[in-house]
């Protein structure tokens, strides 16, 4: 006598002889980057001269800033390591290199 086997019973079958069904799970996604915040304030900053060539210093509030001239970027720094915008009130973001007028790149 040959009875039919349904799809659900087919399935359970084939899992049996291959070795059962396997789920794989996609790793998270890295973290974030921590960034500082964008810079709240009335106007831009008054740039300064500094004995650099190219580099202007800017400081809000308790924030220095620096900017560099022939790249067109804001510079910051904040804890231990540097960051950089294209404005000086922008998003700030981990730089892919540094200017070498900046001095030594992140500990």
């Amino acid at each position: 006598m040959i009875r039919r086997v349904g799809p659900i019973a087919a399935f359970a079958a084939a899992a049996c002889v291959t070795g059962g069904i396997w789920v794989v799970e996609e790793p998270p996604p890295p973290p974030e980057p921590r960034v500082p915040p964008r810079i709240e304030a009335n106007g831009p900053p008054e740039l300064v001269p500094t004995d650099r060539a190219g580099l202007l210093q800017a400081r809000v509030g308790p924030i220095e800033l620096y900017y560099y001239e022939p790249d067109g970027l804001w510079y910051r720094r904040d804890g231990r390591r540097w960051f950089q915008a294209f404005r000086w009130d922008g998003y700030w973001f981990p730089p892919a290199r540094l200017p070498e007028v900046l001095g030594e790149p992140d500990d």
